[in-house]
């Protein structure tokens, strides 16, 4: 209990008075300004934008912690509400800085996947041993690994374009000359 006879525990924290003026109900939408004796102009401080997207109306909307108070009270206002615009465009560099790195970091991990893919394909095939047809009348290659006792057939127009150098080897190989 304090002086005054209330609980400490229930009790709201003050805000700061601050430039940034709109018209709010705590934890809800906006309201219209003041124009009668039953409202009053209430000031709300903006700690931090949390996040961005867009309202049902297209327009750019932010998620908005509150000076004093917790994670659980943050609403989504649209920018015609906030008097923040520093608070905005630090809030856009960030994202647009988040949103390069992501990008680059995509466009790091598919050329790594492509070239591992790339070295999967060229690198372990040494030779092609033998070529046939199947019952179907479609032509394989007996290629030998790289590095292991391993081999596999593989269809002819996968060979020709994982393997073309292996392919023409091979056929120059096999050509008789008389």
């Amino acid at each position: 209990m304090t002086s005054s006879g209330a609980s400490s525990s229930t009790a709201v924290p003050p805000l700061p008075q601050t430039s940034t003026k709109f018209f709010v109900q705590r934890g809800g939408a906006p309201l219209n300004p003041p124009d009668s004796e039953s409202q009053t102009e209430v000031e709300y401080q903006v700690e931090k934008i949390l996040d961005k997207r867009l309202g049902k109306d297209g327009k750019p909307e932010y998620h908005i912690k509150w000076v004093g108070y917790d994670l659980l009270d943050a609403t989504w206002e649209p920018e015609s509400n906030l008097s923040c615009p520093r608070k905005i465009d630090d809030f856009e560099t960030v994202m647009k800085a988040v949103q390069l790195k992501l990008e680059q970091a995509a466009y790091r991990k598919k050329k790594e996947t492509e070239g591992k893919q790339l070295k999967e394909y060229i690198q372990p095939a040494q030779r092609i041993i033998e070529c046939g047809q199947n019952d179907k009348g479609q032509t394989f290659f007996l290629i030998k690994w790289s590095h292991t006792e391993n081999m596999d057939l593989i269809h002819r127009q996968e060979a020709v374009e994982k393997y073309p150098q292996l392919v023409i080897d091979f056929y120059r190989s096999a050509i008789i000359w008389e």
